[in-house]
């Protein structure tokens, strides 16, 4: 979570939205409240990292090696963090097109 010294310093900007790319477990661990206790347009799709990590983790217990199985897949589920993210950033350059943020 943000300290008031963290927090002081973000007060000195005039951000009018805040597009928050992490995760429900990510916001529930270090909920944004700086953010949603200003008047800032707060920008946050809902997806859950332990789905995409849970099919990672999803090999066959006849897998020779499931350690490096299991690293050969998560380096596959990050290869679609983009598409994951794309309501997020969909919504990023929309208020950006709309000159609704600086």
């Amino acid at each position: 979570s943000l300290t008031q010294s963290d927090i002081t310093y973000l007060e000195q900007f005039d951000f009018q939205t805040i597009v928050d790319l992490r995760s429900a477990e990510e916001l529930e661990l270090f909920p944004n409240r700086w953010a949603v206790q200003e008047t800032i347009d707060y920008v946050n799709v809902h997806y859950s990292i332990m789905d995409l990590m849970g099919e990672a983790l999803n090999i066959s217990p006849d897998e020779e090696n499931p350690e490096q199985a299991v690293l050969n897949n998560m380096g596959e589920s990050y290869k679609g963090f983009p598409a994951l993210l794309e309501p997020q950033f969909i919504a990023l350059f929309d208020r950006l097109l709309a000159a609704e943020t600086p």
